[in-house]
């Protein structure tokens, strides 16, 4: 075919196949800067099979496919490299309740985003299936410059590697790059700038079956979620590998209550700044003075994902969930490998996040400072059913968790052993009136530096052992060899010991 593949199309249906477009650059789709392959909506209908292409680009959202009123796309075959959009969905966009994106044996390599979603950005109650597709080197730019011609040649060299963030806590936004589509367009994305692989929200569904293996996302960097992170009620996502994460919060999946100035479609903490892209044009103009925002608790579904090779260098090696104690993860079928973090190897919850794991695998886990597995806090709660923790480590106290500020960790029908840390609470370090209940568990094997080996209880907390609890071969350098409890703090129950 020689017309350009950079395809807009209202309520009509388009197949391209066999279609080889590398290396000359690909259209830049809408005009508006949406979908850099296709734009398809109102019902439209687009097939990609057998496409291979490079450097295909969005202004602002879709950088290979954009869909959305009730469209159709299926990406089956294709092969895309160096793609990327200045907002969101470096390769696929999907919003509107009835949008559906199909994606088979696809493979996606050196991705790139301005703020979420450098590979899938889903909203608004649309659907993403996928099924044997593999995605690497996905980046999100979070404010970095993006949109000057040596970078662009680089990225069309692909360098992926230039993406790879610098990771820093605080962050400085250039004041001449704001009119570029592919920088911040106000202060409040600097605070929503998350999700590398996959950012979806407000009802949007990525699934990837049933299975890990399905779908594979490697090496991925963002300052928040460099795989996941979610938004808005009702989310799932499902089927697939995620490693070589790298963040600052929630290398795995970063889950955020969205506060939302209804008048002005801007975000003021986590979310969406759009409330759909199509409609961004009727919200240019902010009044000088913001209403009081609203606040819009996320639920999640996590299931059937493994990740492995995780690094959050502040909380979270996996999981971080910090706002609306409205906010709900619920996480079945987790496998975790080689999570490290400074705060909370697997979990970081905080500020009442709530969080249900079922089904679940965790090994070679580290915390640079506290919590092996998670720190909870603010709070918060962390309910684990049915699984096993093997071989972690705290550089200081918690081998496995930390919990604080009326929190609860509850372990039911698990198995836990090797874990250890560097001070106190081999196992759990308590504290701030927290509780920590054992129902039919068995803790092997934990060990402390300095006290309390299985256990470190102070400010009034409570160990509750509950069923067949069993804590078996705990040890600690100086106090407690299995349990040091002070400070007005208790343990009841029946469990043996």
């Amino acid at each position: 075919m020689n017309h350009p593949l950079a395809l807009t199309l209202p309520s009509q249906s388009l197949e391209y196949t066999s279609v080889a477009k590398s290396p000359a650059l690909l259209g830049d789709g809408d005009p508006e800067g949406v979908g850099g392959v296709a734009y398809s909506n109102h019902g439209a209908k687009v097939h990609l099979h057998k496409v291979s292409g490079k450097y295909s680009r969005a202004d602002y959202y879709g950088g290979i496919i954009f869909a959305g009123g009730s469209a159709r796309a299926d990406i089956t075959s294709c092969n895309f490299r160096s793609c990327q959009a200045g907002k969101g969905g470096g390769a696929v966009h999907a919003e509107g309740a009835d949008t559906k994106v199909s994606m088979n044996r696809t493979h996606l390599v050196n991705l790139a985003a301005g703020l979420r979603g450098a590979g899938l950005h889903a909203m608004d109650k649309s659907t993403v299936t996928m099924s044997d597709c593999e995605f690497s080197l996905l980046r999100l730019m979070c404010g970095r410059k993006f949109g000057d011609k040596a970078t662009a040649d680089k990225f069309r060299e692909g360098a992926g590697a230039m993406f790879r963030p610098v990771v820093k806590a605080n962050r400085e936004i250039d004041p001449n790059t704001i009119a570029n589509p592919f920088h911040y367009t106000n202060a409040a994305d600097s605070a929503s700038c998350s999700g590398a692989g996959i950012y979806a929200s407000d009802g949007s569904s990525v699934i990837g079956g049933d299975h890990p293996d399905s779908n594979v996302f490697e090496n991925l960097s963002a300052d928040r979620g460099a795989g996941i992170a979610v938004c808005g009620t009702t989310v799932h996502v499902s089927g697939m590998t995620m490693r070589g994460l790298s963040s600052i919060q929630g290398a795995g999946f970063y889950m955020a209550s969205s506060t939302w100035s209804k008048s002005t479609h801007a975000v003021m903490g986590g979310g969406d700044e759009d409330q759909n892209a199509t409609s961004r044009a009727t919200n240019a103009t902010e009044p000088s003075v913001l209403p009081p925002p609203s606040i819009t608790p996320t639920a999640a579904l996590v299931s059937h994902i493994a990740f492995a090779d995780t690094n959050a260098s502040a909380g979270g090696g996996v999981f971080f969930s910090v706002g609306s104690p409205s906010n709900v993860l619920k996480v079945r079928h987790i496998h975790v490998h080689n999570a490290a973090a400074n705060l909370g190897a697997v979990f970081y919850l905080q500020r009442g996040g709530n969080a249900s794991v079922q089904m679940f695998h965790m090994q070679e886990l580290h915390a640079e400072v506290d919590a092996a597995v998670g720190w909870i806090s603010g709070g918060s709660v962390l309910h684990l059913d049915s699984g096993h923790i093997t071989n972690t480590s705290a550089g200081d106290r918690a081998g496995a968790f930390f919990v604080d500020g009326e929190s609860v960790a509850h372990a039911a029908h698990t198995v836990a052993s090797g874990t250890r840390a560097s001070t106190t609470g081999g196992f759990f370090f308590a504290t701030g009136r927290s509780t920590v209940t054992l129902d039919d568990s068995t803790v092997l094997k934990s060990s402390a530096g300095t006290a309390g080996g299985f256990a470190f209880l102070t400010g009034g907390s409570m160990l509750n052992l509950y069923g067949i609890s069993t804590v078996q071969g705990a040890k600690a350098g100086t106090h407690g060899g299995a349990i040091y409890a002070e400070l007005a703090s208790q343990v009841v129950g029946g469990g043996a010991s």
